[in-house]
């Protein structure tokens, strides 16, 4: 896994249309351990979730593969449900659940557990670290967080709509490698790419394809 992550990185940093742009991104946010991370002083915390479903349904005879949940932020730029950590949250976990609550409108039987952790990046100019969750449900449990997120405290003004990236195989000029081209938040990219990787939704070929032709 972590030699394709590398050759994921290596494609991010060469590619002639957004190598500069992606690179700036891949130097701006370093991968670090959590004990590491829980050990830096000074730094803002905050914390994201990779809300995910295995999705068989097809358009023109192809598949969806799965439903990942992103969303258009206030400023313009797409991340992942979540935020910052406050001073008052007894911890990340319990500071990313009071974020979904406010942002999606996650009911309790979905908050995320330490045990849905994933990876952690710093971002020392921002003094900034990024901690990242993911967590699997059912299509149908998906579909619902959907509809609830309409009536979420933040719907409309820090989140202005959820996002499905598209990530049908239709030609090199669409479908994914068009969505990789979109401004994201942050290390948001790194974090959808990686856990795209990790889970085999696509396989690093396919990645390095999609990427490749952007």
């Amino acid at each position: 896994m972590v030699e394709n992550w590398d050759k994921i990185l290596n494609a991010l940093r060469s590619n002639k249309n957004f190598g500069q742009k992606w690179s700036k991104i891949l130097d701006d946010h370093q991968t670090i351990e959590l004990e590491q991370a829980n050990k830096l002083v000074g730094h803002k915390k905050a914390a994201h979730v990779f809300l995910w479903a295995k999705n068989d349904q097809k358009l023109w005879g192809i598949s969806q593969l799965a439903s990942i949940m992103m969303q258009m932020r206030f400023d313009g730029y797409i991340g992942f449900p979540g935020g910052l950590i406050d001073p008052e949250d007894s911890d990340i976990v319990q500071g990313l659940n009071r974020e979904l609550e406010e942002e999606i409108n996650l009911e309790k039987e979905f908050f995320c557990t330490q045990h849905d952790y994933f990876f952690t990046c710093v971002c020392h100019s921002r003094k900034l670290v990024l901690h990242f969750y993911v967590k699997e449900v059912s299509h149908d449990q998906f579909k619902a967080m959907e509809q609830k997120s309409l009536v979420a405290e933040e719907y409309g003004k820090e989140v202005l709509g959820i996002i499905r990236p598209p990530l049908y195989k239709i030609s090199p000029n669409k479908g994914f490698s068009v969505f990789v081209q979109s401004n994201f938040i942050g290390n948001a990219l790194v974090q959808l790419l990686k856990t795209i990787d990790h889970l085999k939704i696509l396989k690093t070929d396919e990645l390095l394809s999609f990427i490749d032709s952007c």
